[in-house]
């Protein structure tokens, strides 16, 4: 979380508390899923989260990208087996992954199915689905 009146790189590698100081064309033209810029403020482009102004609890301004690996197995008796792992913020569990840096490729999925269950799959398939909007718990009113 970050501390107030200390300064906090975004994405980009640019100061996050001030908005206004972002290059959003740069963050436009990254974007997976487009949004507009209004009065030099990021606005989101799903449903209104109610945050008026600032950034509610998010860590920085702007698009917040995550990968997950969606892994499934057949088993011999053609049961049908998925991997999640247990979140650590005590909310259930999900599938593995995490979030990725800007010009991060989608395929860091497989980095991230790595680091949380240690499972490495060279030799499958991998898919990668359109982005998508995702809501965030932590800005909905």
């Amino acid at each position: 979380m970050p501390q107030p009146g200390r300064v906090h790189r975004g994405p980009l590698g640019q100061v996050a508390l001030d908005p206004t100081r972002i290059d959003w064309r740069a963050r436009l033209a990254d974007a997976a899923i487009p949004f507009q810029v209004v009065d030099g403020r990021p606005v989101n482009p799903g449903a209104p989260t109610g945050i008026r102004y600032g950034r509610g609890e998010l860590g920085h301004w702007g698009e917040g990208r995550a990968a997950d690996a969606l892994v499934t197995a057949t088993g011999p008796d053609g049961s049908r087996w998925i991997v999640l792992v247990e979140r650590e913020d005590g909310h259930g569990w999900a599938l593995p992954g995490g979030g990725i840096d800007p010009g991060e490729l989608p395929a860091a999925a497989v980095r991230e199915l790595e680091e949380e269950t240690g499972l490495r799959l060279p030799d499958v398939e991998w898919t990668v689905s359109p982005p998508r909007l995702v809501p965030d718990p932590r800005i909905l009113s």
